[in-house]
């Protein structure tokens, strides 16, 4: 599992279009994503959802994803991120898988 908390920094909060990358990389993956803002957290996959979180500039956004392609995902939406969402932090949970 890969979770990074970022800070909106963008003047006018998470846009539509970065909303819609997110959900576009989400559903191309085989992992799952949530994005928490403002005390709600939503799937990734869901427009409306993610968009309904209001995210504004200086709110705290969490990213979590998991599954095989978790840290490929996360990095993918990093880079959408990154366009005025700075990282604070990012924790990656290793869990092994025994035979």
């Amino acid at each position: 599992m890969f979770q990074c908390e970022y800070t909106c920094t963008q003047p006018n909060g998470l846009t539509l279009l970065a909303a819609l990358h997110i959900v576009k990389l989400v559903l191309r993956s085989y992992s799952e994503a949530s994005i928490e803002a403002n005390g709600r957290c939503v799937k990734a996959t869901d427009v409306k959802g993610v968009l309904s979180l209001s995210i504004k500039n200086g709110d705290m956004v969490t990213v979590t994803v998991d599954g095989g392609d978790g840290y490929d995902v996360m990095r993918n939406i990093e880079a959408v991120l990154a366009r005025g969402i700075k990282p604070e932090g990012c924790r990656v949970d290793l869990q092994l898988v025994s035979a």
